[in-house]
């Protein structure tokens, strides 16, 4: 169960930094939200460090959804309700992720 979790962690780690890379390239333009239909893909093989200027921002991000899940986590703990480890949602659109879930 918790390979299963860090695996999905990992991949919500992934599909987040694009939807922030996303956010930041259409501010950056000036743009008022992220273009579905604009070559962004496209631009990461060719200019892989836009993915790494969007790092401080999903470093702001990340956390906050991970502390959210561990408060769910250790609150069913501390309250003596059996729970796994939090399973992320990576979801490859705009927003990045669906949360976590627990079985």
């Amino acid at each position: 169960m918790l390979f299963l979790a860090a695996l999905l962690f990992l991949l919500d780690l992934g599909t987040c930094l694009v939807a922030v890379t996303q956010f930041a390239t259409a501010y950056s333009r000036i743009s008022p939200s992220p273009s579905t239909s604009s070559p962004l893909f496209h631009s990461f093989l060719q200019e892989p460090l836009v993915l790494v200027a969007s790092l401080p921002l999903l470093s702001l991000c990340l956390p906050i959804l991970l502390t959210h899940e561990l408060g769910h986590f250790f609150g069913r703990r501390y309250h003596h309700i059996r729970a796994t480890y939090p399973f992320f949602g990576p979801f490859p659109t705009s927003l990045g992720t669906f949360g976590g879930a627990f079985f």
